[in-house]
């Protein structure tokens, strides 16, 4: 019994330590609802097929993909299809 209160001890201080660390460090403050398409579309690497180095379309995507359904979740399919292109190099 003595054990498992020596733990919770130990986890509650622990915590109160991560508390305290979280709210001392920056963060980024920055929400869906504030970045233009234009952060949006620097924050993704223009596509460039190689296969040999397993760059496909697929494996790009998929690095990607969060940002095409969270940060442009209250897009059109029309502008999330021009953010793609730009990313292709076609306008």
């Amino acid at each position: 019994m003595d054990d498992l209160k020596n733990s919770l001890e130990r986890q509650s201080s622990l915590i109160e330590l991560l508390v305290k660390i979280m709210s001392l460090s920056p963060r980024a403050n920055v929400s869906n609802s504030t970045m233009t398409p234009d952060s949006i579309a620097n924050s993704i690497n223009e596509f460039t097929f190689d296969p040999e180095c397993g760059i496909t379309f697929v494996a790009w995507f998929k690095r990607h993909e969060d940002l095409f359904t969270n940060d442009c979740k209250e897009w059109d399919e029309g502008s999330k299809l021009r953010l793609l292109l730009r990313k292709f190099g076609v306008s």
